[in-house]
């Protein structure tokens, strides 16, 4: 069955910012029914009303109107598996997490299980080679385009709790990208990133290592 959504974004005249907020908004279609015009925003490292002239530009009457018809239009649309829709599943899912105690005990249940089959990929000495890497280095540049722009922001955040001069990349608006050419031998970048690649990648690896940066990926990466 056609989906109009994405129909709408293919026969729109959209500026480059607003290809992006397509295109996380394409890839993220069940995702961004909980979220708002400024999370999606931050998500991508856009403004709130940036997402919302998106909406408007592709036919809806703001982000609500356009929210609510990917809702529809999901469950319209949606597989079954087994007795339930891959929508209603979602919704299910989205209902059993909504106690805020439940959903906080089993995100530290996930952190933990994650982090101890991190630690047990890599002998000790490797964690303390990069964190001591990372901490030495004049700027420290997080970057995440896309699927990683989420994470980057957050590494970022919390990175600066620890130590000074970190910054952040999480598009490829022009502003941001003239930030790699800054950089140099005495800087770091972290490099989060998750399949499938773009040209844009390439591009940020060439002019990283045109500066000699050193890049650190996520050491569990294999």
């Amino acid at each position: 069955m056609e989906n109009t959504f994405l129909k709408k974004i293919a026969t729109s005249n959209l500026t480059r910012a607003q290809l992006s907020i397509a295109d996380y908004i394409a890839k993220n279609q069940k995702r961004i029914l909980n979220m708002t015009a400024q999370e999606i925003g931050h998500a991508i490292g856009v403004s709130d009303a940036s997402v919302i002239r998106f909406s408007r530009a592709v036919g809806y009457e703001g982000f609500s109107d356009l929210r609510e018809h990917i809702r529809q239009e999901l469950k319209e649309h949606s597989e079954k598996i087994g007795k339930h829709s891959l929508f209603d599943r979602f919704v299910m899912q989205t209902e059993r997490y909504q106690n805020v105690e439940g959903t906080r005990n089993e995100m530290l249940r996930l952190m933990g299980i994650n982090l101890e089959s991190s630690l047990r990929q890599h002998e000790e000495w490797r964690y303390e080679e990069v964190a001591d890497h990372i901490l030495k280095a004049n700027r420290k540049m997080v970057i995440g385009i896309r699927g990683g722009s989420g994470c980057a922001a957050q590494f970022s955040r919390l990175l600066g709790h620890i130590t000074s001069n970190v910054e952040c990349i999480t598009n490829e608006a022009h502003d941001q990208m003239s930030k790699l050419m800054e950089l140099g031998k005495e800087d770091v970048v972290i490099f989060l990133n998750f399949p499938r690649y773009y040209l844009v990648d390439e591009q940020m690896g060439s002019i990283i290592n045109k500066n000699q940066v050193t890049v650190q990926y996520p050491i569990s990466q294999k």
